[in-house]
């Protein structure tokens, strides 16, 4: 199976997303039709769910990565499902978010090309984790079948792979968890006061919930029980009607990402400070957060995890094409 892959060669490469040749982008109809450096004046609109890890984009902008490209971004954060919607729509000419909700769309039947990957899946502990009351008898995955667990989402990947942990554990995927949606910063008490089971967060909050309820614990971190470290986390994607017809911005596009993912490898912590703001975060406590790693690479492989665990979760009547989702 093929798969799509960023290779750093003299000058630039090719893969998905964004429209205007043709003048039927809403966002953009000046991008150039023959690429390289006659693409001066190409513009993307990019609409990013937000977190820690967008702040190495904000710093490929200021290095100006992108602008060596001949291409400027305007950044827009957006919540959630909409991320696919606006990007569908025209609203948006790419979009970055983890891959539950493209996946789900793309299994809908939303042509979708994925465009460059960014943060990869870290080792146990990295991922965010699992609270739980140290007193409620939950010391296993699988002792939470059944159970209420909050959630920011009930279609968010840390919802996908917290059901998908229990289930690898041996839990009854006919007992899933009932999933209550709250805010990251409410989950915690939620879960001390027992008006929920266990709670599903990101990092740091999963540490400081233990830190202000000490009748918590973490569990554990489902995202790395369920996927490999390393495997794809989140990434830019596009439609194909827009890679079609902006080939020259998306190639100058992950050309500026190559050179970001490299400058991100390398200073984790500027990445963090950068990023806090947009995470809800301030400086001290994005210090405490793990460091990311980053990787424009994506391939089905790691994908395919996810898909399975969304047909096993009912989630997805029928898993998508992956092959065309992740090449270009």
């Amino acid at each position: 199976m093929k798969q799509w892959r960023l290779r750093v060669a003299a000058a630039l490469f090719s893969i998905p997303l964004l429209a205007a040749a043709t003048g039927c982008s809403p966002s953009n109809t000046d991008a150039s039709p023959s690429g390289g450096a006659a693409g001066s004046g190409m513009h993307l609109k990019v609409g990013v769910v937000p977190g820690i890890d967008v702040g190495l984009l904000d710093i490929a902008i200021e290095k100006g990565y992108f602008k060596d490209e001949g291409l400027e971004l305007d950044l827009t954060d957006v919540q959630g499902p909409q991320v696919v919607t606006g990007v569908v729509s025209g609203q948006f000419d790419l979009a970055y978010a983890a891959y539950a909700p493209p996946l789900l769309a793309l299994a809908s039947g939303t042509k979708l090309k994925v465009v460059s990957g960014l943060a990869t899946i870290g080792a146990e502990g990295h991922n965010g984790g699992t609270l739980v009351r140290s007193d409620a008898g939950i010391s296993r995955w699988k002792d939470l079948q059944g159970r209420t667990v909050a959630a920011t989402s009930p279609r968010s990947l840390t919802a996908l792979t917290l059901q998908a942990a229990i289930n690898k554990a041996g839990g009854d995927p006919s007992k899933p968890v009932k999933i209550v949606p709250l805010p990251q910063a409410q989950v915690a008490r939620a879960v001390s006061e027992g008006t929920v089971d266990a709670a599903a967060v990101a990092a740091p909050f999963d540490v400081q919930g233990t830190e202000q309820f000490p009748n918590l614990k973490i569990l554990g971190d489902s995202t790395a029980f369920v996927l490999p470290e390393g495997s794809a986390y989140t990434g830019f994607f596009t439609t194909d009607k827009v890679q079609g017809s902006m080939g020259d911005a998306i190639k100058a596009f992950q050309a500026g990402m190559v050179k970001a993912v490299e400058y991100g490898n390398a200073n984790p912590k500027e990445v963090k400070l950068k990023g806090a703001a947009r995470a809800g975060l301030d400086e001290a406590q994005a210090l405490t957060l793990p460091d990311s790693h980053f990787s424009v690479d994506v391939d089905a492989a790691s994908l395919q995890i996810l898909v399975d665990a969304m047909v096993q979760q009912k989630w997805i009547t029928k898993a998508p094409d992956l092959a065309s989702f992740v090449t270009g």
